[in-house]
């Protein structure tokens, strides 16, 4: 099994920053923090199974999503030695037409 090295884009960091304030302001940022660090263990563990999660090949090729927590959707490209996390979506964002 080969393990790939786990890239968060610009826009993914972005992202992850904006989810971040959006719970902080909802509720706390003890609690945004847990939440945005569980999503970098989830994208982190792409790096041995990179293939989950859906095809999305027919929207933009080689991309692929996988559901976080009910609650959000992360975007990413696997490639020979990494994955790279393309976006982080949440809360019912549209997926389709931001790829």
């Amino acid at each position: 099994m080969t393990q790939r090295v786990v890239v968060l884009s610009a826009r993914a960091e972005k992202n992850l920053a904006s989810i971040f304030r959006y719970i902080a302001r909802k509720s706390s940022a003890r609690i945004a923090t847990s939440y945005t660090e569980s999503i970098r263990q989830a994208c982190g563990e792409l790096s041995l199974f990179p293939f989950r999660g859906t095809d999305r090949s027919a929207i933009s090729p080689g991309t692929r999503t996988t559901g976080f927590d009910h609650s959000a959707t992360i975007v990413f490209r696997v490639l020979e030695k990494e994955v790279v996390i393309l976006a982080i979506y949440y809360r019912g964002r549209n997926v389709h037409a931001r790829l």
